[in-house]
């Protein structure tokens, strides 16, 4: 039989507990937080002008140290991140450039265009160096396999690619969503494909073989974006349907739903510390979240003169792999670098 038992407070605040009546305290219904999270915060580094039409693709090179970019003026430009200095341009493709990619050390990159061809560029030498074909639209996404050895393409003919990089060979096609695949990512252990598109979902897919492993199904619009988080176990997306989510890889379930953005919700990457993100949108922001705690903690607001942020939609954001740079670009046909405090 329990005992009822009565509490007070004695002189220099500690419980003395007697017989004879309830303790009234109850334990918490959720865990108190174990951390408190990092102050994460951004300062203006460089504003690159150049492009002639909006900036619709980042890329940073392994080492940190150079910052690709395509744009509707149909060019890749080649950028010194600590300098803000423009390095190289490169011409090649005669319609917009949709995306970009690096591979090994960062002496090659990749550019998709609206042309609906792929172009591996030579940075040593400054040249193009091959030029594929065989998608039968536009070409939105590109990433690089972990080995180095393929490259795999997303398109408006609803179809993923894989590319052989040495050869230049189609490997393999499969027919992936119902309308256009706008981005596709590589899962950091390099066994997992994500790709999203224009038919409300997100889908993930075994590189090996091919096969789908499975659809998520909560956007109701366009779907444009796709970001890992750096242990693979988690999944962002980002919709024109103002929101982001985050998906458990596993299982797929949405484990929440991010709302903030006035507007389609551009794009979106992860932080290395695998809690920290970011989004840009149409509403001309660049919003930081975090994922442990569900909330946007910063926003970037823009500038309708453009003297200290973007002054329109923000088309894509990337964070540098030694995480101090934080990078976005606009239809206002800009690229604004921020340096990042606190990862």
């Amino acid at each position: 039989m329990s005992a009822e038992v009565a509490v007070s407070v004695n002189g220099n605040g500690a419980f003395r507990a007697s017989r004879g009546a309830t303790l009234g305290l109850q334990m918490p219904k959720e865990p108190l937080p174990t951390h408190i999270p990092k102050i994460v915060r951004v300062e203006k580094k460089h504003t690159l002008k150049g492009h002639a039409d909006a900036v619709t693709s980042l890329c940073f090179s392994p080492d940190s140290f150079l910052l690709a970019s395509g744009s509707d003026d149909n060019t890749v430009r080649m950028w010194d991140v600590q300098s803000g200095n423009l390095r190289t341009i490169f011409t090649g493709h005669n319609a917009k450039v949709h995306a970009l990619n690096f591979i090994g050390s960062g002496t090659i990159l990749f550019s998709v265009s609206k042309d609906r061809t792929i172009i591996e560029w030579d940075l040593l030498r400054g040249i193009l160096r091959m030029t594929l074909e065989g998608h039968a639209a536009p070409v939105y996404g590109v990433c690089v396999s972990k080995d180095s050895q393929k490259i795999i393409t997303c398109s408006h003919d609803e179809t993923i690619r894989v590319w052989e990089i040495m050869k230049g060979n189609l490997q393999k096609t499969v027919k992936a969503h119902t309308s256009t695949v706008y981005s596709v990512v590589l899962s950091p252990d390099g066994k997992l494909l994500a790709t999203a598109s224009a038919d409300k979902t997100v889908k993930v897919w075994e590189l090996g073989t091919g096969e789908l492993k499975d659809t998520l199904i909560g956007h109701t619009s366009h779907v444009v974006g796709v970001a890992f988080t750096p242990d693979g176990k988690k999944l962002l997306s980002a919709g024109w349907d103002e929101t982001i989510k985050c998906w458990d890889v596993d299982t797929g379930e949405v484990l929440h739903t991010f709302t903030g953005h006035q507007g389609k919700v551009h794009c979106v990457c992860t932080a290395p510390d695998g809690d920290t993100f970011f989004s840009g949108g149409e509403d001309k922001t660049i919003k930081l979240w975090r994922i442990s705690t569900g909330a946007c903690f910063h926003t970037i607001q823009p500038d309708p003169f453009g003297k200290t942020s973007h002054s329109d939609e923000v088309l894509a954001v990337a964070v540098a792999p030694d995480q101090s740079i934080l990078a976005s670009a606009s239809a206002d046909n800009s690229i604004r670098t921020w340096k990042v405090i606190g990862l």
